[in-house]
């Protein structure tokens, strides 16, 4: 809520450049303050959720993200979700009709920074140790690549754009060395022939294929719907 205000009043690339700065500035605070956060050295004997196995940790997140997708699905297509799309879209048009942008918008930091928290939570009790290097820049930049290769402006796009992202370099393992090159290459593609990530690209190529169907079909005499 400190932040949240100020924040809603910026326009989406001012809002994630100052949220990466905001990132930045508490990291520095966390190395400025070692006495409390014990600086590189970080935070240890934090007691595991299942002590015995890792195993059970599999199915502890697994269920956590279901139910999380299920919670924002709903969000999505309720009626936040479509004042959501509508300030989107256009904040002009959403102030017009009387929509609070600002409430909305910190409505939807607030939403994301709980998800947020529960990972964060949820990873500390995995590890026990939790340091510096597990925030910071990197992270927030790993966080905006997975949004933009997928989609950012679909429900399905982070998804795909993580999986993608965890995936491919498992099959590049052997060429480690240039991976970060490969990952950029496939940025800058996506940034400039799939604006809208690849769930964009695979919408698209969905309704060609419908189309091509219709046409193919209507051609034969028959009704396709």
């Amino acid at each position: 809520m400190i932040v949240g205000y100020p924040f809603s009043r910026l326009r989406a690339l001012y809002f994630s450049m100052l949220s990466l700065f905001l990132g930045m500035g508490i990291v520095a605070m966390l190395g400025v303050l070692s006495k409390f956060t014990r600086g590189d050295a970080g935070l240890v004997g934090i007691p595991p959720l299942f002590a015995l196995s890792k195993t059970p940790y599999y199915y502890f997140f697994l269920i956590l993200t279901i139910a999380s997708l299920l919670v924002l699905y709903g969000l999505e297509h309720s009626r936040i979700g479509t004042t959501w799309k509508t300030i989107a879209q256009s904040y002009l048009v959403a102030s017009s009709v009387g929509i609070n942008e600002a409430r909305f918008r910190i409505l939807a930091l607030a939403i994301g920074c709980f998800f947020a928290g529960l990972a964060g939570a949820g990873y500390a009790h995995y590890n026990t140790v939790l340091t510096i290097s597990n925030f910071g820049f990197l992270p927030s930049i790993n966080l905006l690549i997975y949004m933009l290769l997928g989609g950012a402006r679909s429900f399905a796009g982070p998804i795909i754009g993580t999986a993608v992202l965890v995936i491919v370099p498992e099959f590049i393992r052997g060429l480690q060395t240039y991976v970060p090159i490969i990952m950029g290459a496939i940025m800058l593609l996506v940034v400039f022939l799939m604006p809208n990530g690849v769930a964009g690209l695979l919408k698209q190529l969905g309704l060609w294929i419908r189309d091509f169907l219709r046409r193919r079909v209507s051609k034969n005499g028959k009704r396709f719907t």
